[in-house]
């Protein structure tokens, strides 16, 4: 049986500039903020921004790139 929807590994990643990364089971946040990310199905050059998440929780998005632009976190951790 295949572990769906359980993270085994995790990379930081420092926004300092848009960042493209493996995708991801879901993201880890350490302080409240915003984050402009491009998900799975979207094409390149598409985003979307979630305002306000919450810290000290895991947010179950399927992402694969980062936008500087409107997001308000330093870094955050990228679960697989």
């Amino acid at each position: 049986m295949q572990n769906r929807n359980k993270a085994t590994s995790g990379e930081k990643i420092t926004v300092d500039g848009d960042k493209e990364f493996r995708q991801t089971a879901g993201i880890y946040l350490g302080d409240e903020g915003d984050l402009e990310l491009r998900l799975k199905s979207m094409e390149s050059g598409e985003s979307i921004v979630f305002e306000n998440l919450s810290p000290g929780m895991v947010h179950p998005l399927i992402a694969v790139e980062v936008l500087e632009d409107n997001t308000t976190v330093s870094e955050f951790i990228a679960l697989r």
